[in-house]
Parts: structure tokens; sequence; C-alpha cells
């Protein structure tokens, strides 16, 4: 049992002997309230960082997509030339696929006529490539994008597309074409917050 000496402030365990009020108090240790208290806490603040994470991670990721798809472009522009060929003529996602099987940049699934690219600006987001025009031009299509990604792909291809079209499927926005100069803002503002973003690209 204790007891607290009121001239000292010391508290006085009849068995142990005096121990002061402080060192009572520090030993007592954290309450059910407390610890459920602080356990909110801890998680309302992981709930709040993990989309500036996520678009901190879509965002670093840009370049290296954008850059990888320039460079399949514009390769197999040099190869048409040189052999003669539709400039685009059997470019698919299958072609594109084995092109860039051995790189890190995108998650390439599936085989044959199954195949699935994953870009990874967003949590299911693919990879569409189609021939156009009898291989005379290419559509790009990205979809399932997030936010965090505009107006940046496009500032990243639109030195390459000649089309750009950026906003949720179905209700896509041309940014760029013959009758309209790419702008980075315009841009920006067709985006939607969250994953659900398609951006277009045609080269010609």
């Amino acid at each position: 049992m204790t007891a607290i000496d009121l001239h000292s402030g010391a508290s006085v365990d009849r068995v142990t002997g005096p121990r002061s009020v402080k060192g009572y108090w520090s030993q007592r240790g954290l309450s059910l309230i407390e610890i459920s208290v602080v356990t909110v806490i801890v998680l309302l603040l992981a709930v709040l960082a993990v989309p500036a994470i996520q678009g901190y991670l879509v965002e670093n990721r840009v370049p290296k997509v954008g850059e990888a798809l320039a460079h399949y472009v514009l390769r197999q522009h040099l190869n048409a030339s040189v052999h003669g060929a539709g400039q685009y003529e059997g470019m698919n996602i299958d072609h594109f696929s084995r092109q860039n099987q051995d790189k890190a940049v995108f998650n390439i699934q599936g085989q044959g006529g199954q195949i699935v690219v994953n870009h990874g600006l967003g949590k299911d987001g693919e990879l569409l490539i189609n021939e156009m025009d009898s291989g005379q031009a290419l559509e790009l299509r990205l979809t399932g994008v997030h936010h965090a990604a505009c107006p940046s792909l496009a500032t990243v291809l639109h030195q390459v597309a000649d089309e750009i079209h950026i906003g949720p499927e179905g209700r896509l926005v041309q940014v760029k074409g013959e009758q309209r100069t790419y702008n980075a803002f315009h841009a920006q503002q067709q985006c939607e917050d969250g994953e659900v973003n398609t951006f277009r690209f045609v080269i010609r």
C-alpha cells in the first residue's frame, strides 16, 4: 500500500519505503485509451501519405515510360527508311513486347495473341499499340493513367506525336493536332483525379 508524505511530496510504500510522485507516474505506463489514440493518429497519417507517395512514384516513372515509347517509335521509323517498308507496318503490342521484353520499364505478361503490357503509370493501366492507314500511322494508347502523370507524359512525347488526345476514356480532348499547338496547361486541364485517364498519341 502507498501513502504520500504531504511535507516532502514523496510517496511512501509501506513495504519498500519512500519514492517520488514522479517516479510513481513514470512507472504507470500507457492506458488502453492512450494507445488507441496513438494508433488512430498513425493510421490517419498513413492514409494521408499513401496517395502522395503513389503520385510521387508515378511522376518519377513518366520520363522512363515516355523515353522508351519515343525510342521504340523512332527506331522503327529509322528501320523503315532504310528498308523501304511501310513506316509503321507490323507494329502492334506483340511486336512491342518482343522489342522490350528485356527492359524493366514495362510489365509484360502473356504470350502470342494474349499479350498485356502494363505501363506502371496506374495500377492496372495498359499500353495498346495499333497500326493505322496501312502502316503510314501509329496509335499509342495508355489507359488507366494516374493524374500525377498529367501533363508530363504528353510533354515528353509531344515532339514525336502529331496528335495527342487526353481525358477519361470516352471523353478524350485533342490537345495537339494539325490545327492545335501543344500547350501543357491545356493538357493538364483535361485530366481528372485518379487512375481514370487515357492518353492517345498518333504518329504519322
